[in-house]
């Protein structure tokens, strides 16, 4: 009689286990691959007063504006290529 009573329970128990509202996961959360930071672009100040100076001031200001223009480059790249994925990912769902 006393296995009867304790299958009876374990019977109802596992009955009640079904009966568990069931949890909800939280939202996962979008993860998005950013851009490289970038510095701000600068001239270099100079106070040529002969020729060489200013060659020299000339190729350091040529030197200023492509790195800048490679930073500019570089997150114009990234931009664009997160937007290729934004729209795949919306034109699947």
């Amino acid at each position: 009689m006393k296995s009867l009573s304790c299958g009876a329970i374990l019977l109802c128990l596992l009955t009640l286990l079904g009966c568990n509202s069931i949890q909800t996961l939280p939202v996962p959360q979008i993860i998005r691959d950013g851009c490289p930071a970038v510095t701000q672009c600068t001239l270099p100040a100079n106070s040529a007063l002969t020729n060489k100076e200013l060659r020299k001031a000339l190729d350091s200001a040529e030197q200023a504006w492509h790195d800048c223009a490679v930073q500019v480059d570089m997150v114009h790249a990234c931009q664009q290529k997160l937007r290729v994925q934004d729209h795949a990912q919306t034109s699947v769902n």
